[in-house]
């Protein structure tokens, strides 16, 4: 996507590939949803993550396992709070991994055990905790 330190999708980088990295789709196991993103697109069929070490590839996991559940259960989340987009699944999905690290990266429900509506919430809550860390 790096050409010479710069973009070679954009001539101009968006603000939000200034503050998000384009590989958050690979790293959620998702693809952009804008129509003029098939650039983007493409790349992300290609990109392969390496794991130097065994929680590397655990984390990965979870954060596709996030993705999945959200992506899949929107209606568990209360109105205005599942992500509208791909942007922003991804980008959720990769600050609440660890909710399905602690719980096996399960992404039908946590542990299995799990309400939808309870995993959505306890999602919410770590979205909150991390955003309260910046």
């Amino acid at each position: 996507m790096f050409i010479k330190g710069k973009c070679s999708i954009y001539e101009h980088r968006p603000l939000t590939c200034r503050n998000y990295d384009c590989r958050i789709f690979s790293a959620a196991g998702i693809v952009a949803d804008d129509d003029d993103k098939g650039l983007i697109n493409k790349q992300v069929q290609h990109w392969q993550f390496k794991y130097p070490n065994k929680l590397d590839q655990i984390l990965h996991s979870a954060v596709k396992s996030a993705a999945s559940f959200i992506r899949s259960h929107p209606v568990s989340f209360p109105e205005g709070k599942a992500p509208v987009n791909a942007s922003q699944l991804a980008v959720v999905a990769i600050k609440v991994c660890t909710v399905f690290l602690e719980q096996g990266c399960d992404p039908k429900g946590i542990g299995g055990t799990t309400s939808d509506k309870k995993t959505a919430k306890t999602i919410i809550a770590a979205l909150k905790k991390f955003n309260a860390g910046r």
